[in-house]
């Protein structure tokens, strides 16, 4: 995956402990850190033979402003992550870990 974009980030977690069978996850990212302005969010299944790492390109958010990110899995939340999206001149590098409890 590759950030084309100055709004694009990569989200990615692994579920601990890896059980035998996929996984639903669902992840949001929000303007607000109570997430009551959702700018994107979807759902993707955690697999076994990837031993439930799961990464999610995520684009087309506002350059240069900050976001938060989570994971939903197993009937729990990750805990939230607030990141920065990259700027015009410096496009985001960083990639957000999350690890549902």
């Amino acid at each position: 995956m590759t950030l084309e974009q100055p709004g694009d980030v990569v989200l990615a977690t692994r579920l601990v402990p890896s059980p035998t069978r996929p996984v639903l996850v669902h992840w949001e990212v929000a303007c607000d850190a109570r997430f009551r302005r959702l700018e994107r969010y979807g759902l993707l299944f955690a697999q076994p033979h990837e031993r439930h790492a799961v990464r999610v390109a995520v684009s087309g958010l506002e350059a240069g402003r900050p976001y938060w990110a989570r994971f939903w899995a197993g009937g729990a939340w990750s805990a939230t992550v607030r990141l920065r999206t990259g700027s015009r001149a410096r496009p985001a590098q960083a990639v957000a870990a999350l690890s549902p409890a």
